[in-house]
């Protein structure tokens, strides 16, 4: 087995047509993309709010590395729903061990 890792990440999209939307997951495992660097996949939906919710998907910056492990920044927008649609910006927490399958 080899060892992988995961970050969760949180927030609120900007406001958009006067609301928000919240968000919580957990990235996928970690793909190289650099030497001594990495990126991770982010997706799923919003939350649902004024009768709809929004779908994203796209990578995390490289790794910023911090007294405690590493982030990473991300910077999303989401699919347009309703005519209109949202940013996801922030930053994921400390990464988390896992093990997966090779």
């Amino acid at each position: 087995m080899a060892k992988y890792h995961v970050h969760d990440y949180d927030g609120i999209t900007s406001v958009a047509k006067e609301h928000c939307h919240g968000y919580v997951r957990t990235t996928d495992v970690q793909t190289m993309y650099a030497l001594f660097n990495h990126i991770h996949y982010m997706e799923g939906e919003t939350t649902f709010d004024k009768r709809h919710r929004h779908a994203y998907r796209g990578y995390t910056g490289p790794a910023i590395y911090t007294n405690g492990g590493h982030v990473h920044y991300y910077y999303l927008e989401t699919s347009v729903d309703k005519e209109h649609f949202h940013v996801m910006e922030g930053h994921t927490g400390l990464q988390k061990s896992v093990r997966k399958s090779n």
